[in-house]
Order: C-alpha cells, then sequence, then structure tokens
C-alpha cells in the first residue's frame, strides 16, 4: 500500500487524508475492517464503508488525520457519551469504536442510508407531506430529548446530518449523525462551532450565549426543507441569512413569503383534513423558529403541540389521509423512545414486546395461559386505539391486537360485553372475526383477534377506486347480510358498518371472502354511512345496519361522501341523481340483457336497504331470499359467459 496517495487521479483532492485503498484491511481495536468504498473524500477526513471479516458486516469508517484531530476530538468525547443511550430508541447513529489507523483517527459507525438532502435531491426536491415530515419531526425531537438529558448539544442540524435508516425497508425512519460540532451544552459558549447559513441559529452569528435551543432551529429549518423542497431561508451568505435579505431569482415560495402563515397560500389543492394538519405544522415551526432562544420550544414540551399529538385529526370517519398519518408516525415510532407519558406507545408500541399478565375482569381469555407478543406491524388507527399485528412467541400463530388507550375503559368493558354475546356464534359460518381474548396492560385495554387481510377500503384504494361489477358485490353482500341476521339473533346492532370494518379474509386465496370487525362502536356511527334516523335524533334499531351496508355496496360504486356525487369508471360526475334508478347511468353500455337484469336487481336491493324510513328497511334474513342474491333471476337456461361468472 503507497504511503502518500495524493494523486488526484483517483479523484480525490490533493490534500486527501485517506492512506487506504479499495480492499485494504484495517485493524480495529474491536473489529478487522475491510475497506469496500470511498464514500466522501474531505480535506480534514474522509468517510470509507467497510465489512467486518468473517461476518461481513457493513459499518462506516470516518478517518481523520492526526493533525487535525484536535478540532475533531469534540466528536469522540460526544460519541463516548452517546454511549449512555440506546442508539435505535432514540434515533442516534450507533458508534462503535475509535481507533488508530496510520495517522489517522479512525471512528466505526453502523451503515445508514443516505441524508435528507440527498433524498430530496433524489426525488427531484419534491417536497415532502405534512404527515411525512412529521414522522421526521418525532424521531429527530426524540434524539434531542435525548442528548438534553445527557448535556450535549449538536449544534450543527441541517438535511446533511439526519441520514434515512433504510428508505425501502422503513420508510422515513431516520437517526441524527455528524457530531463533529457537539459539545458539552455548559460549554457551548465556549468552543468554535461550524456556521451554516441557513441552518445555523441567529444567536451563533451575534456571539451570544447559547444553548441547546440552537438545535430546535437546526430542526425547524429542516423541516421547513423537506416540506418546501427548498431552502426556508438564504444559504448564499452570512449577511443576506443574518437579515433574511436575498436576490430573488425564481418564482419559489419561499420569495414571496411576508411570514410562516403564508406557506398556507402555497398549495390550495389541499382537502380540509390535510389544511388543517398544515396549519399545525405552521404553529409547530412558529414555535421552533423564534428569535429569541429562550421562547423556543423544547424537545419534551414539543411533544404536547398538537402537530405531535395529532388531536386536530378527528378519524371517527376512517379519512384515508388521517389513517396513514398514524401508520407512518406509528411505524417510525416502532423501536424508538416515547415521550407522550401515558400515550399508546409510551406503554406498548415502543417495546415491541409483551408479556401479558392476566385478562381485565369483564371477559377471561380463552387460552388460560400467559402468552408474549412481539409487535411487527402497525395495521390502523381509530380515535380511541390502534391495531397491531402481533406474532405470539412460542407459536407460529399471527394475531391481531387491538389497543385502547387509556381512559377508554368504558368503551373497552362494552366491547368486552358484546363479545361475549358473539361468542355464541360460529365465526367463520357467520362471517364474523375470530375473538381469543382480552386483557389490560399497563394503562391499554387489548383486545386479542384473528389476523386478517386487507379492509374494503384499502382493497378498493389499491385498485385506484376501479368499481367492483355487480357479480363481484354479490357474495360481499351475502357474507355480510349472513353477518347481520346472526347479529340479530342475539340482539346485537354493529352501528358502525362501513368498507373499513369489513375485511377480506386472504384475498389471494380466497379472494371476495370477508368478515365483520370492529364491533366497538355500538353506540357511534360514521357520517358517511349514518343512517338519517340517527341525524334526527330519533332511536337506532338494527335496520341502521342495513343502512350502512347498502352505502358500502354502493362505495365501490365510488360514492362520495363529501361531494355527495357520484362517479364512474370513466371519471364522469353525477351531482343530480334523481333516484337510485339513475345509478343506470354509472355503468358503461351494456348489451348483455342478463347483465343488465342483474344490474337492475342490485339497484332494487339497494332501494329497499336505503329506504328513509327504518320500519320499512327491508330486514337482513328478507335480504337474503332478495332477487339479486338468490340469483333467481338468472334464467338457467340462459347460457350467457356473464351468468356463468356469476354464479
Amino acid at each position: 500500500m503507497a504511503e502518500n496517495l495524493k494523486t488526484s487521479g483517483s479523484g480525490r483532492p490533493e490534500t486527501s487524508t485517506f492512506e487506504a485503498e479499495v480492499g485494504a484491511e484495517i485493524k480495529g481495536k474491536l473489529n478487522d475492517y475491510s475497506i469496500a468504498a470511498i464514500l466522501r473524500y474531505g480535506n480534514f477526513s474522509n468517510i470509507a464503508t467497510c465489512r467486518k471479516e468473517k461476518t461481513e458486516e457493513v459499518f462506516v469508517l470516518k478517518c481523520i488525520k492526526k493533525k487535525h484531530y484536535n478540532s475533531e476530538e469534540r466528536e469522540l468525547k460526544a460519541l463516548k457519551c452517546l454511549k449512555s443511550l440506546d442508539p435505535d430508541k432514540n434515533n442516534i447513529v450507533r458508534f462503535f469504536e475509535c481507533f488508530e489507523f496510520k495517522d489517522c483517527i479512525c471512528l466505526a459507525f453502523e451503515k445508514l442510508d443516505i441524508n435528507l438532502q440527498e433524498f430530496m435531491i433524489r426525488r427531484n426536491c419534491r417536497p415532502l407531506r405534512v404527515s411525512e415530515v412529521r414522522a421526521i419531526a418525532h424521531q429527530m425531537l426524540v434524539a434531542l430529548k435525548a442528548l438534553t438529558q445527557i448535556r450535549i448539544t449538536h449544534a450543527n442540524i441541517k438535511p446533511e446530518s439526519i441520514l434515512l435508516v433504510d428508505h425501502l425497508a422503513k420508510p422515513f425512519k431516520v437517526k441524527l449523525t455528524d457530531f463533529g460540532a457537539a459539545a458539552e451544552t455548559k460549554k457551548l459558549s465556549e468552543v468554535v462551532i461550524p456556521l451554516t447559513y441557513g441552518y445555523s441559529a441567529p444567536e451563533m452569528f451575534w456571539d451570544s450565549p447559547l444553548d441547546s435551543s440552537v438545535d430546535i432551529w437546526g430542526l425547524g429549518c429542516t423541516l421547513a426543507y423537506i416540506f418546501l423542497g427548498q431552502n426556508l431561508y438564504p444559504t448564499d451568505c452570512e449577511y443576506n441569512y443574518a437579515t433574511g435579505k436575498t436576490v430573488k431569482h425564481t418564482d419559489s415560495p419561499c420569495d414571496h413569503l411576508d411570514s410562516l402563515d403564508d406557506l398556507v397560500k402555497n398549495d390550495t389543492n389541499l382537502d380540509f383534513t390535510e389544511l388543517e394538519d398544515l396549519k399545525a405544522f405552521i404553529d409547530f415551526l412558529k414555535d421552533m423558529l423564534k428569535l429569541n432562544p429562550t421562547e423556543r420550544v423544547f424537545p419534551g414540551k414539543a411533544f404536547l403541540h398538537s402537530f405531535l399529538t395529532m388531536e386536530h385529526l378527528d378519524n371517527s370517519d376512517n379519512i384515508p389521509y388521517i389513517n396513514s398519518a398514524h401508520k407512518l408516525i406509528l411505524k417510525c415510532r416502532l423501536g424508538s423512545s416515547n415521550d407522550s407519558g401515558d400515550s399508546l406507545d409510551s406503554d406498548l408500541v415502543a417495546q415491541r414486546s409483551l408479556q401479558v399478565p392476566k385478562p381485565f375482569s369483564e371477559l377471561q381469555s380463552e387460552k388460560g395461559d400467559d402468552s408474549m407478543y412481539e409487535i411487527e406491524e402497525v395495521l390502523g388507527c381509530g380515535k380511541f386505539g390502534k391495531v397491531v399485528k402481533c406474532h405470539k412467541k412460542g407459536t407460529n400463530e399471527h394475531v391481531a391486537l387491538k389497543v385502547m388507550i387509556k381512559g377508554n375503559r368504558l368503551s373497552a368493558a362494552r366491547e368486552a360485553e358484546i363479545f361475549k354475546r358473539l361468542r355464541r356464534l360460529d365465526p367463520d359460518k357467520n362471517n364474523i372475526v375470530r375473538f381469543y381474548s382480552c386483557f389490560k396492560y399497563k394503562t391499554c385495554f387489548c383486545f386479542e383477534f384473528e389476523l386478517l387481510d386487507i379492509s374494503l377500503y384499502d382493497f378498493m384504494e389499491r385498485r385506484e377506486w376501479k368499481p367492483l361489477s355487480v357479480a363481484e358485490i354479490r357474495p360481499i353482500a351475502q357474507q355480510m347480510l349472513v353477518a347481520l341476521t346472526a347479529l340479530k339473533s342475539i340482539g346485537v346492532t354493529h352501528s358502525d358498518i362501513k368498507p373499513a370494518n369489513i375485511l377480506l379474509v386472504n384475498q389471494e386465496s380466497k379472494p371476495f371472502k370477508v368478515k365483520l370487525i370492529d364491533f366497538g362502536a355500538s353506540c357511534m356511527t360514521s357520517n358517511f354511512t349514518q343512517a338519517p334516523e340517527v341525524y334526527l335524533g330519533l332511536r337506532p334499531d338494527e335496520s341502521v345496519d342495513m343502512w350502512g351496508l347498502g352505502c358500502t355496496l354502493l362505495t365501490p360504486k365510488q360514492y362520495i361522501r363529501v361531494t355527495r356525487t357520484f362517479t364512474d369508471e370513466n371519471g364522469n360526475s353525477y351531482d343530480h341523481l334523481e333516484s337510485l334508478d339513475d345509478l343506470q347511468k354509472m355503468v358503461p353500455d351494456i348489451k348483455d340483457p342478463t347483465e343488465l337484469g342483474d344490474l337492475n336487481a342490485f339497484i332494487d336491493l339497494i332501494k329497499n336497504m336505503l329506504v328513509v324510513d327504518p320500519l320499512k328497511r327491508i330486514l337482513p334474513a328478507d335480504a337474503l331470499n332478495h332477487k339479486y342474491i338468490s340469483m333467481e333471476h338468472l334464467n338457467e337456461v340462459d347460457k350467457s359467459p356473464y351468468r356463468t361468472m356469476a354464479k
């Protein structure tokens, strides 16, 4: 190996410090490394990926010339302090060891993915959604709170300092890296800190006393960058940044902002839910970017802001944006420390596994013994809790666990009472989710169910809302009518039938085999499928379920509750349907008389299900005998391809 590698033919700077080529072996204190690639050449330090011999594990080595090490010694002190923190729970890069190699000091880290700046460049600086920004914000605030606890300030937070862990496998899971400017918070004003225009806090330019609030400023600017797809503040020179003055060469949003509130004007295509979320984000940014550092929000308090708690997002109607927002942040928080006190995540999700104690008194466990659940994935989120996919340790069984957060004991008890009655029914014959047990874990109430496939809503979304045929809707209708007939026999009303509460069992092996879930809302209904009598304040009965099912069967035809319009498969909207008979307009020209007759039978059933007077609404048992379900209108003599397919 050459002792002096100053040649520029390799693409490195003349002042490059690295003295090893790809394939070279480096002996550390804990591991022996083989250099796989040089990631970055610098004047003071270089970055290389290495493989650990024998195990083939991949690491990153940061190599610093000893003559420059005094300026980097602070980093090592900070990294040693970080050893007291769990790097995965606190979203901080894992540091392994420090050792000497020739005239370099080498720092070994875990291998991560690309940084946020590279990520944004790869997506052509296309802005992230507010829900995606929140996931990153939460993880970084967890990291900053952990740093506060060990009295360390990062001092140089910017998009390049935040790395994705593995964006393909773990979307938006990030870690904080690059502690070269980090220092003890109490000594922050005494050390030299490299300044980054557009991201360093204003007081760092004014030679003012510094504290950990400089990290909040840097994070705020970073969140604004990934939301806007460009820097919020000037990055060209100190004067422009300090004064906020910049030459405006483009029509970018930032060139015309008088205040952060103007960010709302940048996107006029947001629906009401996303607009409210954007307003919460802007309010959060304002708290982070206070000029007075003493007024800036600190990490612990930041977790109480509505942008992170998402308390402003009411998901009683199972809105897709809110569902995806909850799923994303919870997936990123799995395995991370928690800061929300008595929330679901601090009690359950952060632990990844839990040992179940005794079931709570409302319902005894069928299993009879304690179980250990390992959380693998967040499946869904609602107003009162979350549903997670779990692996039961000691078995090969996967189950769904519905977790209701603290304060919902009455709702949990009511749902448990419902399941006592449901045990009288065969869940497979009656198309109802199989219930196993319920128990209390810390401040959470947990219900264990069989694991099913996706909901009808998710199924339609994956199909990009391509309508189902009348023949495909029939088996779903028939199975749900069987379920409602069974519920009526034991005196139970579901009260919240909608596409999100009907799950496919296994769409690959059993197409259109479905089951009814979520029996915890017997006194609540979705606005989408809510029967008229509920709006009128009348006492509802089991007929509300028929109304809900009728609306659900129309959902594949894209009944949009917000606009009260119907949209056909060609994208044509119908705002003024005179009656349900006009549903024929939504179907392309049907030439097969058998198919047309089937459509008319379907419309007739829907008309009977959506009668405004609940006393005249068709009963489940009668609906099972309706010609659309029995298919008696499909003549046995008829040999049309449609009849064969429908049968």
